[in-house]
């Protein structure tokens, strides 16, 4: 599979497109999925609902997944859920779905979240004008441009001898320990954004800090810049403002651990493949 991100504003009217339909905010966004069969997740086509991008708010294309045109679009209120259909979590289908629908999914979501959030010119209020064939807005007035906006955060898993550095997140379900992560600060670099977090989150110094892979993750509009990074010096101490406990852990003495598909789960996951237990 496949996704090649493309855009318009053109409005979406073949039925075998396929639509991504987003609603909620934050992190009770959901999707409308296929349920077909039990465990098999579709994304549906716009013959699917009914008359073609009809009476669906702000439809766009947003590229094409496995050569299929993908478009996106709100679901509106009164929306009637197609039989075979249902609303789910967008956290759900991590683990699920492969990566190409994964990134055609936060791009779905992040173009709805940009055109809602940005009717206004930020410099001197006059309404934007949406561009037909990229992904930004204009102001006719001042001409200044505004283009979605995209929030860098790192999350790096710590590693010593054979265990790894898990904590624990205030907003965490009880027993789920994950990375340490947290956005990037104006003037700072990804190395020092990964150090200062670590330093203010549990208090210990790292060292041969590398670039893992990255992860789009709209929620509501973050970049995930994963890393690794060996213990230096230092005791654990958490904060108590967001990290309420950290440990280290071994590969056979682990705590409930993140959702599968995200990039918290892919450091931990190879850690646990690499390392002897």
């Amino acid at each position: 599979m496949t996704f090649l991100p493309a855009y318009s504003l053109e409005q979406a009217s073949d039925s075998d497109d396929i639509c991504i339909l987003t609603g909620g905010s934050g992190r009770s966004r959901t999707l409308v999925i296929g349920t077909n069969n039990p465990g098999s997740y579709i994304f549906p086509l716009l013959s699917d609902l009914g008359n073609p991008g009809a009476g669906l708010p702000n439809l766009h294309e947003i590229g094409r997944l496995d050569e299929i045109r993908c478009c996106t679009a709100e679901i509106p209120g009164d929306f009637p859920i197609p039989r075979g259909f249902e609303l789910i979590e967008l956290r759900t289908l991590y683990g699920l779905f492969p990566e190409p629908a994964l990134s055609a999914v936060s791009r779905a979501v992040m173009v709805l979240q940009f055109h809602k959030a940005v009717k206004f010119c930020s410099r001197c209020g006059t309404v934007m004008e949406g561009s037909s064939k990229e992904l930004l807005k204009t102001c006719p007035s001042c001409r200044y441009l505004s283009y979605p906006r995209i929030s860098p955060a790192v999350i790096v898993l710590i590693r010593k001898k054979n265990a790894v550095l898990l904590a624990h997140n205030i907003h965490f379900p009880e027993n789920l320990y994950s990375c340490i992560a947290g956005f990037v600060d104006p003037g700072e670099n990804l190395e020092e954004a990964v150090q200062r977090e670590i330093r203010e989150e549990v208090g210990i110094e790292v060292r041969n800090i590398t670039y893992f892979g990255s992860q789009p993750w709209p929620f509501p509009n973050s970049l995930m810049l994963g890393f690794t990074a060996d213990y230096a010096s230092g005791i654990i101490t958490p904060d108590n403002v967001e990290i309420t406990d950290a440990g280290w852990f071994t590969g056979d003495a682990m705590p409930d651990l993140p959702m599968g598909g995200s990039i918290s789960r892919h450091l931990i996951d190879s850690f646990l493949n690499e390392v002897q237990f």
